[in-house]
């Protein structure tokens, strides 16, 4: 099976969201001073890309840990969208054979071309 990493590298001037701070990283230790290199890493959970688990937002939900590692790699499909196409049921049916052969559905934006852009989380609006 072919794996595809869909993660963004974490680094201290990554988007976040609006009120979040960025993730940091401080030089703890060096090789010179005490004959290994450490750092700390310091971010919230929903830095960066990331899987909601159900304990983000119900109380005494499962979190990632409760899940078998399995459950996060299958066959997917990839759906292209194009800035006015509407994720319904008739643009979903085009894609009907792939998605009963898949165990998950992504939606490629494009977004991804305009990573790191300042205004990105501000300017966007609610898929719903």
């Amino acid at each position: 099976m072919k794996i595809i990493d869909l993660t963004h590298i974490i680094d201290e001037k990554m988007p976040v969201f609006p009120g979040t701070e960025p993730p940091k990283f401080i030089q703890k230790n060096t090789i010179k001073k005490d004959g290994f290199a450490e750092k700390l890493l310091t971010m919230y959970s929903h830095t960066g890309t990331h899987i909601d688990a159900p304990a983000h937002m119900i109380e005494d939900g499962n979190s990632l840990s409760d899940f078998p590692v399995e459950k996060f790699v299958g066959k997917g499909v990839v759906i292209p969208l194009e800035s006015d196409d509407l994720i319904n049921l008739n643009y979903l049916k085009k894609f009907e054979f792939q998605i009963k052969e898949a165990s998950f559905v992504l939606f490629y934006s494009g977004w991804d071309n305009i990573w790191g852009e300042k205004n990105i989380l501000m300017d966007s609006q609610p898929l719903l």
